[in-house]
């Protein structure tokens, strides 16, 4: 397995203490592919973004929230949102899979 980091400048955030080859294990298992690759995308203040890909092509982004308090409706909201805009625009827009830590 592949795990590579994007150069991030000192002024980003800390890094969220994670075990990516848990995370990568834990996205395979939940979605039913085999993810080889994962990188960081990007670092923020309010959360980590990581694009996970598969041999035969497959890409997902995950989005971890850096706010262990997180309110899950802002979540909602989002997926919400991305439904609306892919339903009644031209925009094309990720497919969300997975809310939460759960499989189901």
């Amino acid at each position: 397995m592949n795990n590579e980091n994007s150069n991030l400048s000192d002024d980003d955030e800390p890094a969220l203490d994670l075990d990516i080859n848990v995370l990568q294990q834990f996205v395979s298992s939940c979605l039913n592919r085999c993810y080889v690759r994962i990188r960081i995308l990007t670092r923020g203040l309010n959360n980590e973004v990581y694009l996970l890909q598969s041999d035969a092509g497959t890409d997902c982004i995950v989005r971890l929230s850096r706010d262990i308090i997180h309110p899950p409706g802002k979540f909602i909201s989002e997926v919400a949102t991305i439904k609306y805009v892919s339903q009644n625009t031209c925009i094309k827009v990720p497919e969300s899979v997975r809310l939460g830590l759960h499989c189901k």
